[in-house]
């Protein structure tokens, strides 16, 4: 039952932990919801960690699948949430290392050179405004006009559903005056990377980490800051 007020590409999102969990399981996925134990979800969590998901991720993962047998125990399938039952890591989450002006600059030079058009707008989305890569990959045309002093972009986040108007500096302001002049054959600003996933060998993430490769950026994690 999906409301109405939730699009199909954030229930596909908040989905994910769950066929996780199930493909986790593998045979044991018909085990009757009311025989899956604590241990199941201790094992199912520690192996998360264990294989590099930060303890965020696997705590946003824990309150779907509470939510889940909540909704079992309201309906009479079990009558209690082993979810509740799991150790959780503690300490402070890991964060992603913040691009440098010199890494952000060869990251640009590097598409530029390469012609990678639609990456070198998401990615001058991203630098500029500090929005999810997701959200720059799917911008629409009509979301951006041009005012007397700077374009903005209008952007509605499909999780809170606040509508976000964000003034757009150089040098992205420009290289989007450009492009909006030239007639388009989309409604995406970048079409090419629109509706793609995120996650997998080929989504969204592994592609932008193989650019990273390529410009002779690696990455590193910053522990509690």
């Amino acid at each position: 039952r999906i409301p109405k007020t939730l699009s199909q590409k954030t229930f596909d999102n908040y989905r994910g932990p769950l066929k996780s969990f199930n493909t986790w399981l593998g045979k044991d996925t018909s085990l009757p919801i009311a025989a899956i134990t604590g241990d199941h979800l201790q094992d199912w969590y520690s192996h998360g960690i264990k294989a590099g998901l930060a303890p965020g991720t696997m705590l946003n993962a824990t309150k779907l699948l509470t939510t889940i047998f909540q909704r079992a125990i309201d309906e009479g399938f079990c009558t209690r949430n082993p979810v509740n039952l799991i150790t959780r890591e503690t300490g402070s989450a890991n964060k992603r290392d913040p691009f440098t002006l010199e890494q952000m600059d060869q990251v640009l030079a590097h598409l530029r050179k390469t012609k990678q058009q639609d990456w070198l707008t998401v990615a001058l989305l991203g630098f500029c405004t500090s929005q999810r890569l997701n959200d720059c990959a799917n911008a629409l045309r009509s979301g951006f006009e041009s005012g007397t002093q700077w374009w903005t972009w209008t952007l509605a986040q499909g999780k809170t559903g606040k509508t976000l108007r964000i003034p757009l500096v150089e040098p992205l302001a420009s290289h989007l005056a450009a492009l909006m002049s030239k007639p388009a054959s989309s409604l995406f600003l970048a079409p090419s990377l629109a509706n793609t996933e995120v996650a997998g060998s080929e989504g969204l993430s592994a592609q932008f980490a193989q650019i990273l490769i390529d410009c002779g950026i690696s990455g590193r994690k910053i522990e509690g800051q």
